[in-house]
This record gives structure tokens, C-alpha cells and sequence, in this order.
């Protein structure tokens, strides 16, 4: 059975524009926010579905607390994904823990879940519709957008 990696990098760029870091005192700029790294090892499945396990990384990117975490962060991913004719669905996420740095501005404590589908057209237009729901368990706070 062949094994198959996969990688997901993630660099985000980030904009701020008037945000109060304290009463009086207001921020704007442009920064790199943390640097993350999925990855995955997927067993060939000879069927539509794909899954995989692998580790995960998040590192800040020297920005000072003001585009994201100043902690590093460690854990797993996992997805299991099917594509379907036009369909492709699934369920994307990672556990992932502290590995240390300044928890001031947010901890890498972190559960995530991403489901998501798409269609893709026969001219090759993809319309996709995701959810991301993240719980920080050291803030016992919940975030969860919706994208279409």
C-alpha cells in the first residue's frame, strides 16, 4: 500500500487598522500573523475517500504579539475527505498544545474542525462553503466563522 505526505503551509497576512491596545492608545499596521504548518500521511485508499493523520506546527513570526500568538505550538492533524463527481466534502483539524513563549497575546491551546464542501462546474468554477470552529482551552472561548 503506498503512503502518500501531504503539506499544508499556512503565512497569513495580516492588516490592523485602529486597534485599542489600551485606553487612548490605538494600533494600525501590516504584519506576517503565526506561521503554520499541516501535514498529513494518506494511505492509498483505491476509492474516492482520503484520509490522513499526520503532525502539526505553529510558530510566531516575530511580530511582537500585534498579528497573532507569541507561543509555538505543537500537535496533530487529521482530514478525511470524498470526492465525489463534482463533490468534494469533508472534515479538516488539529489538536494542538503550548510548547512555550509569552501567552500574553493568546496560547496555542488549541481544538480545531473544519468541515467544508465544494462544487466544482464542468468550466472549472469551484464554489466552496466552510466552517471553522476553534476552542482555546485556556481562555475557554469559542470562535467560529462561516465562509461561503
Amino acid at each position: 500500500m503506498a503512503i502518500r505526505f501531504f503539506v499544508r503551509p499556512i503565512v497569513a497576512g495580516v492588516r490592523e487598522t485602529s486597534v485599542q491596545y489600551a485606553p487612548g492608545q490605538a494600533f494600525s499596521g501590516y504584519g506576517i500573523a503565526s506561521v503554520t504548518l499541516w501535514s498529513f500521511y494518506a494511505p492509498n485508499t483505491n476509492s474516492s475517500w482520503i484520509w490522513g493523520v499526520g503532525p502539526y506546527a505553529v510558530s510566531p513570526s516575530g511580530n511582537s504579539g500585534k498579528f497573532g500568538s507569541q507561543q509555538t505550538g505543537a500537535g496533530v492533524t487529521a482530514v478525511i475527505l470524498n470526492r465525489d463527481g463534482p463533490w468534494t466534502y469533508g472534515l479538516l483539524g488539529y489538536q494542538s498544545w503550548n510548547m512555550g513563549g509569552n501567552p500574553a497575546f493568546g496560547t496555542q491551546n488549541n481544538l480545531y474542525g473544519q468541515p467544508f464542501v465544494a462544487y466544482t462546474t464542468k468550466d472549472a468554477w469551484t464554489f466552496t462553503d466552510n466552517m471553522e470552529g476553534q476552542y482555546n482551552y485556556d481562555s475557554h472561548r469559542t470562535s467560529n466563522p462561516l465562509y461561503v
